[in-house]
């Protein structure tokens, strides 16, 4: 929701009327847009391998430095594809496209990679009053996965049908 909003933002011509903001507003919301959607798969793979015990592997000191690298380095590719897209034209437009398509999938691993460990952690624990509080957590990543997912594959089909037929 927030890459929408401000997708919604650049595409106003409100600061488009004015250059030197423009580009300003452009290049801040591309870094912001860029620096988080580099790191959220990462984030969110730590968040679930962390909570509510962590694993035993996330110890191990090269795993962590890999859920920062990683993503640093994809930020750092994201953020020069996005700056030549803006800056010099056409000719970088698939790259970003790409570039954007990885992103995306890395989204949807690290959201089922958080569920799996989610379960995991919660059939680790022992007692129901660590349980309960856990089971909230696991229905409502349930229910938004599942919502994220008719919202990306079956709402447009169902849109698409509906409001093309004659």
């Amino acid at each position: 929701t927030v890459f929408s909003g401000v997708n919604i933002i650049v595409q106003n011509d409100f600061y488009m009327n004015k250059p030197e903001v423009g580009t300003f507003v452009l290049i801040v919301f591309g870094y912001i847009w860029c620096l988080g959607a580099s790191f959220l798969p990462f984030m969110i793979i730590y968040f679930f391998w962390s909570f509510p015990k962590p694993f035993r592997f996330l110890e191990r000191k090269w795993i962590k430095i890999l859920l920062f690298v990683i993503p640093s380095v994809l930020f750092l590719g994201t953020f020069g594809v996005a700056f030549f897209t803006v800056g010099y034209g056409q000719q970088f437009v698939p790259v970003f496209l790409r570039l954007v398509s990885v992103i995306i999938g890395l989204i949807i691993i690290a959201n089922i990679v958080g569920y799996i460990s989610l379960i995991i952690n919660y059939r680790r624990l022992n007692s129901r009053e660590e349980k309960k509080p856990i089971l909230i957590i696991l229905v409502a990543l349930t229910f938004g996965l599942f919502t994220s997912f008719y919202t990306a594959l079956i709402a447009p089909a169902i849109t698409d049908t509906f409001f093309n037929s004659p």
